[in-house]
């Protein structure tokens, strides 16, 4: 399960550019590093895009399960 990411220098000793952690729920990291800012630009856009469809979806589910209980 993927919990969240960060765009920083990973720690790693290689000196990647544009590089960006993803930690997992179980606490592991992966350093991962994209051709160009642009590319990292755009993943850090999409990535806050689906954090946003799926906080909104689940928003709606939840005032769907309280309308449906209280009918």
């Amino acid at each position: 399960m993927l919990c969240g990411w960060r765009v920083q220098g990973c720690g790693s000793t290689d000196c990647r550019a544009n590089c960006f952690e993803i930690s997992t729920a179980d606490g592991c990291s992966h350093c991962l590093a994209i051709e160009t800012r642009e590319e990292l630009l755009q993943l850090e856009k999409a990535w806050h895009k689906a954090t946003y469809v799926a906080v909104k979806h689940l928003a709606v589910s939840i005032v769907a399960a309280y309308i449906a209980a209280t009918v």
